[in-house]
């Protein structure tokens, strides 16, 4: 069972109790909008699926439970572990909105990075959010992930806003980790 962690942060396996918290983060609207979805597209998730670690394991991806000061704040995960070309994709989601803006997603991130590039072998991880996630995009960029951005892609009500692509490759992250660059 993987267990990753940092001083503040720990990621670990989930536990049947996190499903019950996790529904009610999947009930706020913003949170939904912030990970370019929407709060009918959080209701149809299966949270049982989602947070089975053998079922995600046998569809090439690792997910794995957020805990900050012993409880469960969210989760994140690397997905298509088993792409032949080594590029995963990469999710973080801070449901509990006690822990947004103070750090906590860096965490989360720089623990992922470090576990698909240095255990999973990794060639590169990107992901995707919206303009509407300026919080996101610091923290990624603040972990080294380079922006592309495409403009005008989602639809959020009656507005069109820019998705964002990010990503990072092992060198990068090798330089920024080793302090060099």
């Amino acid at each position: 069972m993987t267990r990753l962690a940092s001083e503040r942060v720990l990621l670990r396996p989930f536990r049947d109790d996190d499903i019950a918290l996790q529904r009610e983060y999947f009930r706020d609207p913003e949170l939904a909008w912030l990970d370019s979805n929407s709060p009918q597209g959080y209701a149809a998730i299966d949270l049982e699926e989602l947070m089975d670690t053998r079922a995600a394991r046998d569809r090439d991806i690792v997910a794995l439970a957020v805990e900050a000061e012993g409880r469960y704040v969210g989760f994140g995960r690397l997905l298509d572990t088993a792409n032949p070309n080594g590029v995963l994709e990469l999710g973080v989601n801070i449901g509990d909105r006690r822990y947004w803006g103070k750090g906590l997603g860096k965490d989360v991130v720089r623990l992922l990075l470090a576990h698909g590039f240095d255990d999973l072998g990794a060639h590169a991880i990107e992901l995707t959010t919206n303009a509407r996630n300026p919080r996101a995009i610091r923290c990624f960029a603040a972990c080294g992930f380079a922006e592309r951005r495409r403009p005008k892609q989602i639809r959020f009500e009656s507005e069109w806003v820019d998705l964002i692509e990010m990503s990072i490759d092992r060198a990068t992250w090798r330089s920024i980790t080793s302090g060099v660059g």
